[in-house]
Formats: C-alpha cells, structure tokens, sequence
C-alpha cells in the first residue's frame, strides 16, 4: 500500500492481485464518498435547526426546500447543536495548531476575502 492508504496496482503483481487491488481502491473511495455526503447531509440539518432555532423559520423552510437532500425526514440530534460542533473543531484546531483558527475575513472593496 502506498503512504496515503490506497491500494498500489503494480505490472508486477499478478494479476489476480492487481484486480484484487483495484477492488480495494474501488470500496474505499466509495466509503469516503458515502461519509463525505452524510457530513454534508448531517451539515445542513444542523444548520435548518439553527436558523429554526433562532428565528428564522422561513430561511430553514428555504434550506430544506434547495437543498438536495431530504431534510424533513431528519432533525439534529438532542445534544447537536451548530455552534457546539463549531466550538469543538475550533478547540480540535486550536490544540493542533496552537493558533485558533479564523471563521471570517472582511471583504475588500472588490468583494474578496482579505486578511484581517
């Protein structure tokens, strides 16, 4: 296996081990794939709840409403909230890097983030 964890296809391998490889790669780029959607998905129905939360009922409504997915069929669970997964990522960021990690940036005259 090569250092980032995917299956090496080699012409030196036989090649009953190549495919075998292949498959390998095939399955977990399809499981990265299906958490990378149920993050988005879990995202959204977290923000719904805070917008619903915070008084803006109709912009949840819309977010449910463009969004992809089926947001009426789920609800953040009792001890999830928007700004409990963002204060534990700062923190997770923090202890990483020693420096809190910056959520915005001010625009400059063209629009554009700057650094503030």
């Amino acid at each position: 296996r090569s250092a980032g964890g995917a299956a090496r296809v080699s012409s030196e391998m036989p090649p009953h081990e190549t495919l075998r490889a292949v498959k390998e790669a095939s399955v977990a780029f399809e499981r990265d794939s299906l958490r990378a959607e149920e993050r988005e998905r879990a995202l959204l129905v977290l923000a719904r709840r805070f917008l619903a939360d915070n008084g803006f009922a109709e912009s949840a409504r819309c977010l449910a409403r463009e969004s992809d997915a089926s947001l009426s069929r789920s609800d953040a669970a009792p001890d999830a909230h928007l700004r409990g997964v963002l204060r534990e990522w700062q923190d997770a960021r923090e202890r990483a890097t020693g420096v809190r990690p910056r959520l915005t940036s001010r625009k400059s005259e063209t629009g554009k983030g700057v650094a503030a």
